[in-house]
């Protein structure tokens, strides 16, 4: 099958920082594994045709030059709601393009940022949910009174009602979406294995070498449960004074100041032992990963993130916060920990917990984690995903037109 993904984000692209670029560079390396054409249509600066590892991308400019003079006219209030009508705009005429030069069986569209909006009708479709706006935008603590924060609440809407089929890695966002719209919703986890690319140890031994270290990695913010970290960083320093909590990733900020800010500033006089290693590449990620004592997980909701994938594969103890999909991963102190949502209390009681248990028993939870995850081998997933056979979510009957559409 040759098989079309509209994405906002890449593994190619300079500033990708999130699960879904990463899903879908090891989803399409699957596909190619197995004898399919997965073709990457990625909103870029430029239009680009290029191979990344097997992979055809196709970079797709996002300019447009009514899109600009309607942001000028209307004093920039509609920025963002604009810049997803332009790009899925501008997706769609690329896909369509490639289907007139060969014919693609199937777009899978994202659903962050709506890329679905102007879906190519002529082509059946699904969404992969990998966020539900109205649940970050709460998550985040953003402003949802604006004209612009409204307008892509309905844009992301429109775009889910316009699929074929929809489906979520996560029981968790596949019902409440599916609930919120009415209509069925798949739930089929994402194929999952550690790339191997050959390590680079640098970023580990320049900050951590020799220190017992907690590690957060994903965007430092509210969402993935940042600020939560913050409010106890002080006092577990504090308790363990041989103990660094080392940072990966982009800045998503706090209240108009960076997040790192205002965590160094609530670890008061153990500041010199929060450790920010920015963002990093696979390579020297997963040693930084491999190194750690545990991963801290907090996330306020999530969608069976791919840092949590990730560390589990890795055989590391990981803490996750209930309610938040975690807890289709994680068997409570077997594979990992769990601790109630936005609960700065229980975090760090858990914390402390996981701080006493001897080597012994974090390899044996460390363990059960990796095994965890080798249930979702590219080699048991991806056939779900081709044929669209994953679980069903609590609203029943999985539409059927996207079947009907690529037998027809």
């Amino acid at each position: 099958m040759r098989i079309a993904f509209a994405t906002p984000e890449y593994v190619t692209e300079p500033e990708f920082d999130g699960g879904l670029a990463s899903y879908l560079h090891r989803a399409a390396l699957s596909l190619v594994k197995m004898g399919h054409e997965p073709v990457i249509f990625v909103a870029a600066q430029e239009n680009e045709r290029f191979n990344h590892r097997g992979v055809e991308v196709r970079r797709v400019a996002k300019r447009h030059a009514g899109v600009r003079v309607l942001n000028r006219l209307t004093g920039r209030r509609f920025r963002k709601s604009f810049q997803w009508i332009e790009q899925s705009w501008n997706l769609r005429r690329a896909i369509q393009e490639a289907h007139r030069e060969e014919p693609i069986h199937i777009v899978q569209y994202a659903s962050y940022m709506a890329t679905g909006l102007f879906r190519a009708r002529s082509i059946p479709s699904v969404v992969r949910i990998s966020s539900f706006e109205p649940l970050w935008q709460t998550a985040y603590e953003r402003r949802t009174e604006g004209w612009d924060e409204r307008l892509i609440v309905k844009l992301e809407e429109l775009s889910l009602r316009r699929a074929d089929g929809l489906y979520g890695p996560s029981r968790l966002l596949a019902d409440l979406v599916g609930k919120a719209l009415d209509r069925p919703v798949c739930v089929i986890e994402p194929p999952f294995h550690i790339v191997a690319d050959e390590e680079d140890e640098s970023a580990r031994l320049d900050s951590l070498a020799g220190r017992q270290y907690l590690l957060f990695f994903g965007s430092i913010g509210l969402l993935k449960g940042a600020g939560l970290i913050a409010g106890i960083i002080g006092e577990i320093l504090d308790r363990h004074r041989d103990l660094c909590f080392a940072f990966v990733g982009k800045d998503q900020g706090f209240r108009g100041q960076p997040m790192m800010e205002h965590i160094r500033r609530q670890a008061g006089p153990f500041r010199d032992r929060v450790r920010h290693l920015g963002r990093l590449e696979w390579n020297k990620l997963h040693p930084v990963i491999r190194g750690a004592y545990a991963v801290v997980l907090p996330s306020r909701i999530d969608n069976l993130p791919n840092t949590c994938l990730e560390a589990m594969a890795l055989g590391k103890v990981v803490i996750g916060s209930r309610g938040g999909s975690f807890e289709e991963l994680i068997e409570e102190e077997v594979s990992g920990f769990l601790v109630d949502n936005d609960d700065g209390a229980d975090l760090l009681g858990t914390l402390e917990e996981v701080l006493q248990l001897d080597d012994g028993r974090i390899r044996q939870i460390g363990e059960a984690a990796r095994k965890k995850i080798e249930e979702m081998h590219p080699e048991s997933v991806i056939p779900k995903l081709i044929n669209g056979r994953g679980q069903r979510s609590e609203i029943d009957g999985m539409d059927r037109n996207i079947q009907k559409k690529t037998t027809a």
